[in-house]
Protein backbone atom coordinates (compact mmCIF):
# COMPACT_ATOMS: atom_id res chain seq x y z
CA UNK A 1 0.00 0.00 0.00
CA UNK A 2 3.29 2.71 0.80
CA UNK A 3 4.87 1.85 -2.56
CA UNK A 4 1.40 2.35 -4.29
CA UNK A 5 0.45 5.52 -2.30
CA UNK A 6 4.39 6.89 -2.81
CA UNK A 7 4.07 5.55 -6.65
CA UNK A 8 0.51 8.08 -6.67
CA UNK A 9 2.11 10.93 -5.38
CA UNK A 10 5.24 10.79 -7.59
CA UNK A 11 3.03 11.00 -10.93
CA UNK A 12 1.39 13.71 -9.28
CA UNK A 13 4.00 16.42 -8.59
CA UNK A 14 5.83 14.66 -12.02
CA UNK A 15 2.16 15.59 -13.68
CA UNK A 16 2.41 19.39 -12.09
CA UNK A 17 5.75 20.33 -12.72
CA UNK A 18 5.38 19.09 -16.57
CA UNK A 19 2.18 21.61 -16.46
CA UNK A 20 4.30 24.23 -15.15
CA UNK A 21 7.47 24.06 -17.75
CA UNK A 22 4.79 23.34 -20.35
CA UNK A 23 2.83 26.53 -20.06
CA UNK A 24 6.12 28.60 -18.87
CA UNK A 25 7.47 27.56 -22.46
CA UNK A 26 4.18 27.28 -24.19
CA UNK A 27 2.93 30.85 -23.52
CA UNK A 28 6.01 32.02 -25.43
CA UNK A 29 3.66 30.43 -28.73
CA UNK A 30 0.40 30.47 -27.58
CA UNK A 31 -0.06 27.60 -25.83
CA UNK A 32 -1.55 26.79 -22.34
CA UNK A 33 -3.24 24.21 -20.16
CA UNK A 34 -5.07 25.95 -16.85
CA UNK A 35 -3.46 23.99 -13.70
CA UNK A 36 -6.48 22.99 -12.18
CA UNK A 37 -7.02 19.27 -9.96
CA UNK A 38 -8.87 18.08 -13.21
CA UNK A 39 -5.56 18.32 -14.97
CA UNK A 40 -3.69 17.32 -12.89
CA UNK A 41 -5.35 13.87 -11.90
CA UNK A 42 -5.82 13.07 -16.03
CA UNK A 43 -2.19 13.64 -16.34
CA UNK A 44 -0.98 11.58 -13.36
CA UNK A 45 -3.17 8.92 -14.48
CA UNK A 46 -3.08 8.68 -18.08
CA UNK A 47 0.45 9.59 -18.93
CA UNK A 48 1.03 10.86 -22.83
CA UNK A 49 -2.37 9.87 -23.34
CA UNK A 50 -3.71 12.08 -20.57
CA UNK A 51 -2.27 15.17 -21.88
CA UNK A 52 -3.66 14.75 -25.59
CA UNK A 53 -6.79 14.40 -23.79
CA UNK A 54 -6.69 17.19 -22.16
CA UNK A 55 -5.41 19.44 -24.53
CA UNK A 56 -8.58 18.41 -26.84
CA UNK A 57 -10.88 19.04 -24.17
CA UNK A 58 -9.45 22.83 -24.15
CA UNK A 59 -9.44 22.99 -27.44
CA UNK A 60 -13.02 21.93 -27.74
CA UNK A 61 -13.12 18.45 -29.71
Amino acid sequence: MKEILSKLTIRIIMATLFLVVFNTVGVRYGWAIPINFFSIIVIAAFGIPGVIAVILLIQGF
